[in-house]
């Protein structure tokens, strides 16, 4: 730079207060610094690419959750055919302690020697 661009510099800059030696100690300070992090962009769900483990891990995660599907389907045949059968066992009990009423109002048979066969 010229003296002249420097002075022009230093008329333009200068304001009350202020030094001209105190401008000439902020220009050689004052460096642009770069950011101290980038800025980062969202990955988008078309830029994720799938890679073998990734795609393993679903398969297994699949196979999982059929297992888990198949697991709950028989639990739930099995508790119908518990239910199925609990109730049948029911009606088992009802029927009994109807026969039970009736025979006790039904007198005993009395066994006599005559209504033995034996000799």
């Amino acid at each position: 730079m010229t003296k002249l661009a420097l002075q022009k510099e230093l008329q333009e800059k200068v304001k009350l207060g202020v030094k001209p030696s105190d401008l000439k100690k902020k220009r050689t300070l004052s460096i642009p610094t770069p950011p101290i992090s980038p800025i980062i962009e969202p990955i988008k769900p078309n830029q994720i690419k799938k890679t073998p483990d990734l795609t393993t891990q679903i398969q297994s995660l699949q196979h999982q959750l059929q297992l888990y599907k198949d697991f709950k389907e028989a639990d739930l045949k099995i508790k119908e055919k518990l239910k199925k059968e609990n109730e049948a066992l029911k009606k088992t009990i009802a029927h009994l302690k109807e026969q039970g009423k009736n025979q006790a109002k039904t007198p005993p048979k009395t066994f006599l020697c005559s209504h033995c066969q034996q000799e």
